[in-house]
């Protein structure tokens, strides 16, 4: 009985050591080479672009155009904004698009810019923010 006892304990003292010793061979498994860190300011002023038209072409500018009467929203889901009936969900997208992937995004390309001394990235970026901040 003894016997058993202390081999099942040597056992598992074995096991837990072994373990314990793996982390030099799973050392960077941790770590989503998926996820940047960091992009480069011009990706970034390529990406807020984007962001910029798909707000100026998408949800807003057609719930713009039916309230101004460019073309009618009689159809599926746009006739309750015909009628001038909305919801927070309207709006939600629209302004996340603005602020969070646009707006915020190219004041870090105009900080990036600023701080390596680029004054044409820093404009193009001032340039498409005051854009932004008169479509809003």
């Amino acid at each position: 009985m003894k016997k058993t006892t202390i081999s099942l304990l040597l056992a598992g003292l074995t096991v837990a050591g072994g373990l314990g010793s793996c982390s030099k061979l799973t050392r960077g498994f941790d770590e989503n080479p998926n996820t940047a860190s960091d992009a480069p300011s011009t990706l970034q002023l390529t990406s807020a672009q984007l962001a910029e038209g798909l707000f100026m072409s998408g949800e807003s500018a057609r719930t713009a155009n039916i309230w101004a009467g460019v073309f009618r929203g009689a159809d599926r889901q746009y006739q309750a904004l015909q009628n001038y009936i909305t919801t927070t969900q309207d709006y939600s997208t629209p302004w996340t698009i603005a602020y969070q992937s646009c707006m915020t995004q190219l004041r870090i390309v105009q900080s990036k810019a600023t701080s390596v001394g680029n004054r044409q990235l820093t404009g193009i970026a001032q340039a498409s923010e005051g854009l932004m901040i008169g479509t809003v």
